[in-house]
C-alpha cells in the first residue's frame, strides 16, 4: 500500500514546523542525556582513582639493632577543628523575602547571635 502512496511535498514540510517533532526530538535528546550522565556517575564512583587512591605514601625506615622506632604521622594529616567556647556567642545576619498567600510580598532581615552546646 505504502508504493501507491504519492509524495506529498508539504506534507513532508510540515514536518519541520510541527512542535510534536521537536518535543519527541528532545525527549529522545534529554533521556540520552541521562543515560550518559548516570553511566559517567557510576564509573567515576567505582573505577576512577581519586586524588587521595593515587597518593600512597611510603615510609623507608632503617633501624640498627636493638635501636626504637616510633612513627608520628605528619602535623598535616591530623588536623583538629577547635570549638569555640560554648559561652562565646556566634554573631549572624541573614536576609530573606516571603510571599503570603493575598499577594503580600516583602523582604526582611534578621541579626543577631547563635550560642552553640
Amino acid at each position: 500500500m505504502a508504493e501507491a502512496e504519492k509524495f506529498d511535498f508539504k506534507k513532508f514540510l510540515s514536518g519541520f514546523v510541527n512542535p510534536v517533532t521537536h518535543a519527541k526530538n528532545l525527549q529522545f535528546l534529554v533521556w540520552f542525556a541521562l543515560i550518559i550522565l548516570i553511566g559517567f556517575t557510576i564509573w567515576r564512583a567505582f573505577f576512577m582513582h581519586t586524588q587521595a587512591q593515587s597518593q600512597k605514601q611510603t615510609a623507608t625506615v632503617i633501624a640498627l639493632p636493638g635501636s626504637t622506632v616510633t612513627y608520628a604521622p605528619e602535623q598535616s594529616q591530623k588536623q583538629e577543628v577547635k570549638k569555640r567556647p560554648w559561652w562565646l556567642p556566634i554573631p549572624f545576619v541573614e536576609g530573606y523575602g516571603f510571599v503570603e498567600s493575598d499577594n503580600r510580598k516583602g523582604v526582611g532581615a534578621k541579626a543577631g547571635a547563635r550560642i552553640d552546646f
